[in-house]
């Protein structure tokens, strides 16, 4: 099957997308909230905010427990949060199922893969380490790595440059913030319906139609399968092939040509006489016979040596750029008038010039 999209970059989120860190950042609240003299919260509570990041977690936390917490200094909580999460970064956070076997045929495929997170540089690289992700990535950037953090372009600019800087790439996130950060790059993006994002995916403006979404997981039912396109695939000198009619070939494209002739039934017709060879080519780049001259000389020296001197002067003739600009004339309507006895002076006989 041919894949529904042409990518040879991946850029993944952590949270939500690959990880499932939903319980260790819920853990971290409640430490907060209960040292605080709060209630905790259910992951159940939290689950939904967890995309938003640290702050809005404890900022949820505070307004779930009334006025209790209502005064208590923000800064600080949060620096309390950051030092139990750190200290408990994998206690319950496991990768999604399946995501450590996609990475693997990704990368099997030839993809280059690669990181966007809004966490730190240091917790994303502690919390891979703890789960041996960060094998997978050629280029990680946390939020603080970044000049900017998602949903800002520059995060998504700053993985992509890391991955090289050049070629299509596709954005898989959970959030809003994610899709966000992919259209303002200006790259697809694949929201997954199992994450921390509060607006479904299927609710955005451009989401996937079902049918689409269908092809998507025949795909990867398939092994996602998945080759560069061929313009980006450096060109290399294939094998010549065997033919017998070896005789016949003159360079190696003659040799592709005769290579098809015995599944065929096909056999190279004798060369032809030097005046018909030289009409054929001459009738061929400008639509115009021989010169007496260039017949003359070309049967006096019937050899390759000459031949090649008169296609030269064939293709530097005048008569060669009119006999092949007649066609772009005519597609662009050059004969055409004006109008039955009303033309007006034309004046486009320049382009026709250029043309030639």
């Amino acid at each position: 099957m041919t894949p529904p999209f042409r990518a040879s970059h991946v850029i993944f989120d952590l949270d939500g997308t690959l990880v499932d860190t939903a319980p260790d950042l819920c853990a971290a609240l409640n430490h907060v909230l209960v040292s605080a003299g709060g209630a905790p919260l259910t992951l159940e509570d939290v689950r939904h905010v967890v995309g938003a990041g640290a702050r809005a977690l404890i900022e949820h936390g505070i307004a779930a427990n009334g006025r209790r917490l209502a005064r208590l200094d923000r800064e600080e909580m949060l620096a309390a949060f950051l030092r139990h999460y750190e200290s408990h970064i994998a206690d319950m956070s496991r990768p999604f199922p399946g995501a450590g076997a996609l990475l693997d045929r990704l990368a099997a495929a030839g993809l280059r893969l690669g990181l966007c997170t809004n966490k730190s540089q240091a917790l994303t690289l502690a919390l891979l380490d703890a789960l041996d992700l960060r094998r997978h990535f050629a280029a990680i950037v946390g939020a603080d790595a970044a000049p900017g953090r998602k949903p800002h372009p520059a995060h998504l600019r700053a993985v992509f440059e890391q991955l090289g800087g050049d070629g299509p790439a596709v954005m898989i996130g959970d959030s809003e913030t994610d899709v966000a950060a992919a259209r303002a790059f200006g790259i697809p993006v694949i929201a997954v319906d199992y994450g921390y994002s509060a607006v479904p995916p299927a609710e955005h403006d451009d989401a996937l139609a079902p049918e689409a979404i269908e092809v998507l997981k025949k795909w990867i039912e398939q092994g996602a399968p998945f080759a560069r396109h061929w313009s980006l695939v450096p060109p290399t000198d294939p094998p010549q092939p065997s033919t017998p009619f070896d005789a016949w070939c003159h360079n190696e494209i003659d040799r592709f040509v005769a290579a098809q002739w015995p599944s065929r039934g096909l056999t190279p017709n004798p060369p032809a006489e030097p005046a018909r060879l030289l009409r054929r080519v001459a009738l061929d780049l400008t639509g115009l016979p021989p010169t007496d001259q260039q017949t003359r000389r070309f049967l006096a020296t019937p050899d390759l040596a000459t031949y090649e001197q008169i296609v030269d002067e064939l293709l530097a003739s005048p008569t060669y750029g009119e006999h092949w600009a007649a066609m772009w004339m005519d597609l662009a309507r050059y004969a055409d008038t004006m109008g039955y006895a009303s033309d007006n002076p034309r004046t486009i006989w320049p382009w026709r010039d250029l043309l030639i």
